[in-house]
């Protein structure tokens, strides 16, 4: 049997990780942690020293999420079937998994991955990791921009409503 593989870009997400694959009772998963939150690197560390997954790896996917932001909707095409020449070298082999598991953000190595799997005809599954995953943010801009023009009046501090 192949091993699993999961994706998270957030603590929250590594939590519903561990729920699927204890929940499940996999045998072999390996996950890859993504460094979009702060101590990403450190909590990887400790993933290591756990000894739950088989693998633990880390992918500092910056420059690859600037580069695919500015491409054309043609570009994108080519980007997502050279993927791979993007990432840094982590030597994982995706050929051993037969199922990726990841929330989809809309990051950049997320998708490639998953469009990866689906080429080859194994199973990406998102997995469900709250309401969030409903919201459109551009349906609450004109909320969120009342929110921060009027935070002071409603003590409540602007920077908890991000960008």
């Amino acid at each position: 049997m192949k091993k699993k593989l999961f994706i998270c870009t957030k603590p929250y997400q590594y939590l519903i990780c561990r729920l699927i694959f204890e929940g499940f009772q996999f045998d072999a998963a390996d996950i890859i942690i993504l460094n979009h939150f702060e101590g990403a690197f450190d909590f990887v560390c400790k993933l290591k020293q756990s000894g739950i997954w088989n693998q633990v790896y880390f992918i500092d996917d910056s420059k690859l999420n600037q580069f695919s932001s500015v491409l054309n909707p043609v570009k994108k095409i080519f980007f997502y079937n050279n993927w791979r020449k993007y990432l840094p070298n982590i030597e994982i082999n995706y050929d051993d998994y037969d199922s990726l598991y990841f929330a989809h953000d809309g990051v950049a190595t997320e998708y490639a991955v998953m469009r990866n799997f689906k080429r080859d005809g194994k199973a990406a599954i998102i997995y469900e990791e709250g309401y969030g995953n409903y919201v459109n943010i551009n349906t609450h801009k004109y909320l969120k921009s009342f929110l921060k023009e009027f935070s002071i009046c409603l003590i409540f501090p602007v920077h908890i409503l991000g960008d």
